[in-house]
């Protein structure tokens, strides 16, 4: 077992857990990007804007403070984290979800990123158009602490005309192994943009109120963007998430990086 296909495949022969309530996904590999199979357990009895309510009022006082944050392109990101219980109960309340109807196995959040966008923001790395070149088999969910529209700092991804999202694949097949990119650097020249617009793709921007969420590979064609001055900016939790060969409880641990460790964002080493 020395790929991250065979550890996925590993992992799913050990856990057995793929009955997918919604039937869309055999696999990860399924998967562009879902911003609806939550909805069913929203309709049910839920913590899940109780939570996101008390976590959002916490994260902001910390952002607020810049105590334990760190300023990257056009976001600060919050890295001392771990004293808010809320992101383990939020972690705790989705993710058995994620490993049954997405990952069929259990999953492990490598990473967990909260951040601000910020008006006097630089436009680079995650504020161009790219694609992140992670393993095929790490996905990324995030959920917004706010309220967001098309002014203040929404993700953005390109939907093509048939209306399906395409994932280019990545060459990141082992740790430790990466083959060449499709672009240089993973980012998308803005001249593939145009062209793809120009033939009908569309630029679809994720807005909504607080809790609202996408569940993505880190492979589409995507990016962040700028808030305009006179907004207040979105704030939103990134979680890294991959396969893994136990069961992990909680699903934040002490193994869980932020934008300070000193692990490759866009890899994971195999359990």
């Amino acid at each position: 077992m020395n790929t991250y296909k065979e550890h996925y495949q590993k992992c799913v022969e050990l856990a057995s857990l793929k009955e997918p309530s919604n039937g869309k996904y055999k696999t990860v590999y399924d998967l562009s990007i879902d911003t609806s199979f939550l909805d069913n357990v929203l309709l049910a009895p839920s913590d899940y804007y109780k939570i996101l309510k008390s976590l959002s009022k916490k994260i902001s006082k910390k952002l607020d403070s810049k105590t334990g944050v760190t300023r990257r392109a056009a976001a600060d990101y919050l890295n001392e984290w771990r004293d808010i219980p809320e992101i383990s109960e939020f972690a705790d309340l989705i993710m058995p979800h994620i490993e049954k109807d997405i990952f069929g196995c259990h999953a492990h959040i490598e990473f967990v990123m909260p951040y601000r966008s910020i008006h006097d923001g630089v436009a680079e790395a995650s504020w161009l158009w790219h694609y992140d070149d992670c393993p095929n088999e790490f996905l990324k969910f995030v959920v917004y602490l706010n309220n967001v529209d098309e002014h203040n700092g929404c993700f953005q991804y390109i939907e093509e005309k048939d209306g399906n999202v395409a994932v280019i694949h990545s060459n990141r097949e082992a740790p430790n192994m990466k083959g060449p990119q499709l672009y240089e650097g993973s980012r998308v020249p803005e001249e593939v943009i145009k062209q793809k617009t120009e033939e009908g793709a569309e630029i679809k921007s994720l807005i909504g109120e607080r809790g609202t969420y996408a569940m993505l590979t880190p492979n589409i064609f995507h990016r962040a963007t700028l808030p305009k001055e006179e907004t207040t900016p979105r704030e939103c939790i990134f979680f890294f998430i991959r396969p893994s060969m136990k069961k992990r409880s909680p699903y934040v641990s002490s193994d869980t990086g932020s934008i300070l460790s000193d692990r490759d964002h866009k890899a994971y080493t195999l359990d």
